[in-house]
């Protein structure tokens, strides 16, 4: 996490430094540096919170999750505002790979937001599959220990996980539209910014910085 904020905060002093399209692309250069540095901690924190679930340590996994899909969603922004200033400093090749790389975290969030849905939608009720459903099967049975309190809240919940679901899958196709339409090659081995091997992400993405 400090060597992502060093790289922002060196990108800024560069860009500052230097005038002109060669300040814009240093300092572009360095923001998806420090945007892969996020992303690297993003994951990790996603593992962190894989190991407490797996000791059934709920507070703990909650708060890694939402801290990984806080630092995911700050880091696609930050990714992202490196595109309008590769364009303007003339390298469409780094504006296609600072669109192909947020394509993939914000389909990052996506993944990770949906398996947190799923968990969500193991608990709904399925009309029809309980004997004791009631009104002819489409309205949940009433449970006499219920909290409605505690219903509305996990429906908040929910309804945020959704909105928050869809916003990052449209973005992140939408993103990887961008970059298909600058018809140039970046990451080549990254065919599909939904199933990815992190390993071979950021090697080459440090081997497509290198030769910029």
């Amino acid at each position: 996490m400090d060597e992502a904020r060093k790289l922002k905060h060196e990108g800024n002093r560069r860009g500052s430094s230097e005038r002109g399209a060669e300040g814009q692309l240093t300092q572009g250069k360095y923001y998806l540096r420090s945007g892969a540095k996020f992303f690297e901690y993003a994951l990790k924190l996603q593992e962190v919170k894989v190991a407490y679930q797996e000791k059934n340590d709920i507070q703990h996994a909650h708060s890694f999750g939402d801290n990984c899909i806080t630092t995911l969603s700050q880091t696609s922004s930050l990714i992202e505002s490196t595109i309008r200033a590769f364009q303007s400093a003339g390298s469409m090749r780094l504006a296609a790979l600072g669109c192909k790389m947020a394509s993939v975290v914000h389909l990052t969030v996506y993944r990770l937001q949906h398996r947190k849905l799923q968990s969500f939608y193991s608990e709904l009720f399925t009309p029809g599959r309980s004997p004791e459903t009631r009104e002819n099967g489409l309205t949940p049975p009433i449970d006499p220990n219920s909290n409605l309190n505690s219903n509305s809240s996990k429906d908040a919940a929910m309804r945020k996980h959704l909105l928050k679901e869809m916003e990052h899958t449209l973005r992140g196709f939408e993103m990887w539209r961008r970059y298909e339409a600058y018809k140039v090659s970046v990451l080549p081995r990254v065919t599909n910014p939904v199933i990815l091997d992190p390993a071979v992400f950021f090697e080459d993405l440090e081997a497509e910085l290198n030769q910029s």
